[in-house]
């Protein structure tokens, strides 16, 4: 599988973000401006097993 583009609607600090995607990416910024939860969100998309216990807000601290 390979992923193209990224679109995260209404997750954690997230209201709308949409990303494309390349061979290789790198993610950078501020703090506080959600890049974990960029990748978590990359993780529950990916993740059967974390997607099928649904989300909690003490998941992220898991990772």
């Amino acid at each position: 599988m390979k992923l193209k583009s990224l679109n995260v609607g209404n997750f954690l600090n997230f209201e709308r973000v949409s990303i494309d995607l390349t061979n290789q990416n790198v993610v950078f910024g501020m703090n506080d401006v959600g890049k974990t939860n960029l990748l978590f969100a990359i993780r529950f998309l990916l993740d059967r097993d974390l997607r099928k216990n649904g989300y909690r807000d003490q998941t992220i601290l898991k990772m």
